[in-house]
């Protein structure tokens, strides 16, 4: 399974947010991206992913409504709710991390 972290950004045009995470997600070969800042884009990411993935929002508190996880269509889920992916916020760097083979 191989997995990454992106930052959307605040500010930006939601379908171009769209765009970065399907090219991510299609040049890694990614079955699991976890979202920062992605409140705003709630609605593009949904549809504009749809046919290739499920997009998972955070549901409670603003921290949590600004997280997302986009899981591929194939990789099997069970329902679940995020609830916190990180305590002390995350962690700016430029770029993006992929793991997994």
């Amino acid at each position: 399974m191989r997995v990454a972290t992106f930052n959307c950004q605040v500010g930006r045009d939601p379908d171009a947010v769209v765009d970065d995470v399907r090219r991510l997600m299609e040049f890694y070969d990614l079955d699991v991206v976890c979202l920062q800042e992605a409140g705003t884009y709630r609605r593009a990411l949904r549809r504009g992913l749809k046919p290739v993935a499920v997009v998972h929002q955070g549901f409670g508190s603003r921290s949590r409504m600004n997280q997302a996880i986009v899981v591929r269509k194939g990789v099997r889920t069970r329902r679940f709710k995020i609830r916190l992916l990180s305590r002390m916020g995350w962690e700016r760097a430029p770029g993006f991390i992929v793991t997994g083979k």
